[in-house]
């Protein structure tokens, strides 16, 4: 299905971003998935992950590097499912990093991009003539 409306620079910006974070994203599991633990050390919440922990850490970021890649065709394609899952991700990721603000996170550049990403992402999927256009298509 081919869509008579082109896309806004917006939605490609978007999509180019969420295949690149999956790309990132499989590339990384796969580096946890085939290194070796004694070479690996992840603390995750303070602790140390055993063999088990990263094998299950390797394969979440494979799993989700890959979704990510799917939704970013999705996206692309101007699916509206693909865009409401989305907007559900990037709103839970600004509601995260908004937390960790209140909760006594110092502000650093990280802290900037964990609020600034998310927003101009959702922005760019619902803002714009074109962008909407293209969705309804």
């Amino acid at each position: 299905m081919s869509k008579s409306v082109p896309r806004s620079f917006g939605v490609v910006l978007v999509g180019i971003l969420l295949i690149l974070w999956g790309v990132l994203n499989v590339l990384g599991g796969l580096l946890i998935l085939i290194g070796d633990p004694k070479d690996l050390i992840v603390q995750l919440g303070g602790e140390s992950l055993d063999s088990t922990g990263l094998s299950i850490l390797g394969g979440v970021a494979l799993a989700l590097g890959i979704l990510g890649i799917l939704f970013a065709i999705g996206v692309l394609n101007g699916s509206r499912f693909a865009r409401g899952v989305v907007t559900l991700i990037q709103l839970l990721g600004l509601g995260s990093a908004i937390y960790l603000l209140i909760a006594g996170s110092p502000l650093d550049w990280t802290e900037v991009q964990s609020i600034a990403v998310p927003v101009i992402i959702i922005l760019l999927l619902w803002v714009g003539e074109k962008t909407r256009a293209f969705f309804a298509a």
